[in-house]
């Protein structure tokens, strides 16, 4: 199968495509040059914040996997322009792209911050409310897809905390941070909000399940995916700690607990088979040795950062 992904050297992306490349002929894009030298793989460099009018797509593919966010998904509204080219103007561009070509599909990672967040389980029929513009240029993204949902079989993803090796700027990096350097993490509502945290490997094996298994008919499907334990803040800083070998340290606000991004993922497991199989303590302490972080303020996100 020829699979173009973008967001190559992003965080979901240089998990995925090297993950990809045995069984598959990939094309990657992405704007920091060749991010592998993993054979099968044919690198092509295109900034999709401002994507040029003249961009050389390939002549055929069978399959777009559309994995790339801004990476200035925090600095708005400065970088309100580098959001929307990625997260909405780049996307058309893609997936009009997909359609004149004939592929099979299109596979978009969105997040689970276009839900109103909640003390419950979030399935695919929860309120749709982004509060942020990251999230609302999420959204807008997904409206897209569904617009050309009757010409093009496509699969919208909507995945819960992720995080991983890597990772940088995100809700774990930040806690992480704070436990290894002392720092107190704020609780309200004595643990804090609930999230469900997907860790990258089996996220990018939630979305080879969706490739090798494409839809029979056009439109545009939504699914949930989520890690397998539904998680505190506080359980988070006190699993890091644990990897980190040092005691946590919380300071409390009396206040309601902030309402959380739990996943409900029955439909994506049944139309699938997919399971995540990472526990928290697994994958944290795989995180904990091998993050990056650059400065950012604390944010709670319940779509992590792809």
């Amino acid at each position: 199968m020829r699979i173009l992904v973008t967001g190559a050297s992003g965080f979901l992306g240089r998990h995925l495509v090297p993950a990809l490349a045995g069984g598959h002929e990939v094309f990657a894009t992405t704007r920091t040059g060749i991010a592998s030298n993993k054979s099968g793989i044919r690198w092509l460099n295109a900034d999709l914040a401002r994507l040029d009018d003249d961009w050389q797509f390939p002549p055929h593919v069978d399959a777009v996997l559309y994995m790339a966010q801004s990476r200035r998904y925090r600095d708005f509204p400065e970088a309100g322009a580098d959001m929307f080219g990625v997260n909405v103007h780049s996307l058309w561009r893609f997936v009009d792209y997909a359609r004149r070509v004939g592929a099979g599909q299109f596979v978009f990672a969105s997040s689970a911050n276009v839900y109103r967040p909640s003390s419950l389980p979030l399935n695919e029929e929860a309120a749709i409310d982004p509060t942020t513009f990251y999230a609302t240029s999420k959204r807008i993204a997904e409206m897209i897809l569904e617009s050309y949902g009757a010409e093009l079989p496509t699969t919208i993803l909507r995945l819960f905390t992720l995080y991983g090796p890597g990772q940088e700027d995100s809700l774990v990096t930040d806690l992480i941070d704070r436990v290894k350097k002392g720092r107190p993490v704020t609780l309200s509502g004595g643990c804090g909000p609930k999230f469900s945290p997907l860790y990258v490997t089996d996220a990018c094996e939630a979305i080879k399940r969706v490739i090798e298994r494409p839809p029979e008919s056009a439109g545009a499907r939504h699914y949930n995916v989520g890690g397998i334990e539904e998680v505190s803040i506080r359980d988070f800083a006190e699993a890091i700690a644990l990897a980190c070998g040092i005691d946590p340290m919380f300071e409390h606000r009396e206040l309601e607990a902030d309402a959380g991004w739990v996943v409900d993922g029955r439909r994506f497991a049944a139309a699938t088979g997919w399971a995540p199989e990472t526990t928290l303590e697994d994958g944290l302490t795989r995180t904990v040795s091998g993050t990056r972080r650059s400065p950012a303020s604390h944010e709670v996100d319940g779509g992590g950062r792809t």
